[in-house]
């Protein structure tokens, strides 16, 4: 009996054993921490482009003032100025395309939070029924801002006059070409000015979203340590359970051992 008490025992430690190495609960956290970093550099890149998008929005300010008032006296813009609206025109697509891959960015990092949390064994359910929920209303305004954001350039041009294409490039090729003359220029400073507002206000909204996300994350990420360290300080005490255990099977199993083989001594005395 007591031998079967052993190999049950020994078995129960295999299986603690092997339950601990199925989840890396410091790996796991380890992982989130890394995702956080990343997001957290990807909010100071929006911040830097929508700086960036301000100051050019400024520029069109002044340039677009200085247009009005030599319209006002009939003369043309100098051919510096329509330099400077061609260049900011130019940069409009730059902007667009950081601003699409912060937004990627952004989405990639709600995934990976997604899945990590939906794999982290140290939450109980209803903490991630919550979460769930919050992941749930970031991506939706993400989706909302995709929507609001996917032709800001056509729409800022339908609504300064132009007739736009689908294809943003030729879009902002035409605000270039027609920038040329002073009436020109303060259409075209108009529709860009309506983009970059459009872009601002979209980095906004994805640096509240990812922002929402960071607290969330570091508050799992908090609540993993916490728990992690919980389990590990009852693993470390069962462990040491068993093991007082076991020592005592052993000296208890010698010690039937040495009964045994005195009644052996005894038994083959006798037979002598």
């Amino acid at each position: 009996m007591k031998k079967i008490l052993i190999i049950i025992f020994s078995f129960c430690l295999s299986l603690v054993s092997f339950s601990l190495a199925v989840y890396d609960a410091a790996n796991h956290r380890s992982n989130m921490i890394t995702q956080i970093e990343s997001v957290k550099q990807t909010i100071e890149q929006v911040q830097h482009t929508k700086n960036q998008i301000e100051q050019l929005k400024n520029q069109f300010q002044q340039l677009e003032n200085e247009a009005r008032n030599l319209k006002q006296i009939g003369k043309d813009l100098s051919s510096g100025n329509l330099n400077s609206i061609k260049a900011g025109l130019d940069k409009i697509l730059t902007f667009e395309a950081q601003t699409r891959s912060q937004f990627f960015k952004a989405e990639d990092f709600m995934n990976q939070f997604d899945s990590l949390y939906r794999t982290n064994e140290q939450l109980s359910d209803p903490y991630k029924v919550s979460l769930e929920y919050g992941i749930k209303e970031n991506k939706r305004a993400l989706q909302n801002v995709r929507k609001e954001t996917s032709k800001v350039i056509f729409d800022s041009m339908r609504q300064a006059g132009y007739n736009p294409t689908i294809n943003d490039k030729r879009n902002i090729e035409m605000l270039i070409s027609k920038a040329n003359t002073t009436e020109g220029a303060l259409q075209a400073i108009q529709a860009g000015n309506n983009i970059l507002g459009q872009m601002a206000t979209t980095l906004i909204e994805i640096r509240n979203v990812l922002g929402k996300s960071v607290v969330v994350a570091s508050a799992v990420s908090e609540e993993t340590r916490m728990t992690t360290q919980i389990v590990e300080e009852k693993t470390k005490q069962e462990m040491t359970k068993y093991e007082d255990e076991n020592k005592t099977l052993q000296k208890e199993a010698k010690k039937l051992k040495g009964t045994i083989d005195n009644q052996k001594t005894n038994i083959k005395w006798r037979g002598i």
